[in-house]
């Protein structure tokens, strides 16, 4: 399989996820996204990194440093939002949250 097919795979998996929880909603605490906290990074395919660093890329930013309260790097400054949220990996949409309604 070529990157791209993989990335276009990757691209159509998130989507299917996001629509099978379509009818859950997110508190957006971000409580999922302390890492050091849940102690349950995503652990990401390949795939899903060319999924992250296309998005990067298309907005003209670098992967960001690690975060010193153990939070994803992904997460805005006051971390409490998604800078990727478009192109969050699979573990991160189908994280398990006490909160969900």
């Amino acid at each position: 399989m070529t990157t791209r097919a993989a990335l276009l795979e990757t691209k159509a998996v998130l989507r299917l996820a996001d629509r099978t929880w379509a009818r859950w909603s997110c508190p957006s605490t971000a409580e999922c996204c302390q890492l050091a906290t849940t102690r349950r990074p995503p652990w990401l395919w390949p795939s899903e990194w060319a999924v992250l660093e296309e998005h990067l890329a298309h907005e003209g930013r670098a992967l960001p440093p690690p975060r010193a309260d153990g939070g994803c790097p992904f997460l805005d400054e006051s971390g409490k939002r998604c800078t990727v949220y478009e192109a969050r990996p699979f573990g991160s949409r189908t994280f398990f949250c006490h909160r969900v309604r």
